[in-house]
């Protein structure tokens, strides 16, 4: 394939109405995000140099949507599998791209408490000002909308830049994980129709 088209749309407000304790603090949101990738030919590998998926059964009992399309979670067990599997996803990433913490440029995670993000972050070994929250901060936990948010954000401040090695790790409902490292090129607009 030439083109793909990553798209995710999330609408967790659906489920909230039985989880009375997160609608007053707007924990979860609903947001759409896309972005296109685009095959090119290139002497240099650039664009996402690894990528991984995982699914921690160990969650599979703690969160999730029931028949009545209703959220149940256990929050510290969440916390707890989260700090886990954010930087095990990360490390995974780096290595296979050949980059250490010191390398990477920014990180875009999707996660909303600051408590997994933080505790993730020091495991990393990575600065927490280097650490992308601003579609976070602004828009709450939309789950798998949070990455691509936040790389569309970045693209729109004008803080995507060549050369930029991008290290992102999930976390998410259902107990499905992962990450993906990417380095980011400028490429003439006359050979390609996107870009960001």
């Amino acid at each position: 394939a030439k083109y793909a088209v990553v798209a995710h749309t999330e609408t967790m407000s659906s489920f909230l109405n039985k989880r009375t304790k997160f609608v007053p603090f707007v924990t979860f949101g609903d947001a759409a995000a896309a972005v296109i990738v685009e095959r090119v030919q290139a002497d240099e590998k650039f664009g996402i140099l690894s990528i991984c998926n995982y699914q921690d059964l160990k969650m599979l009992d703690y969160v999730g949507v029931d028949d009545d399309w209703n959220l149940y979670m256990d929050d510290s067990v969440i916390k707890d599998r989260a700090c886990v599997n954010i930087p095990k996803a990360s490390r995974e990433c780096l290595s296979e791209a050949g980059w250490g913490i010191g390398d990477v440029d920014i990180f875009v995670p999707h996660q909303t408490g600051n408590v997994i993000v933080k505790q993730a972050a020091a495991e990393l070994n990575f600065p927490m000002d280097k650490v992308f929250l601003k579609a976070q901060n602004l828009y709450g936990n939309v789950s798998g909308s949070t990455v691509p948010l936040g790389l569309a954000m970045l693209a729109e401040e004008g803080k995507l830049y060549d050369g930029q090695k991008i290290l992102s790790a999930t976390a998410g409902v259902g107990g499905n994980y992962g990450g993906f490292a990417y380095l980011h090129r400028k490429i003439n607009a006359e050979k390609s129709n996107y870009l960001l």
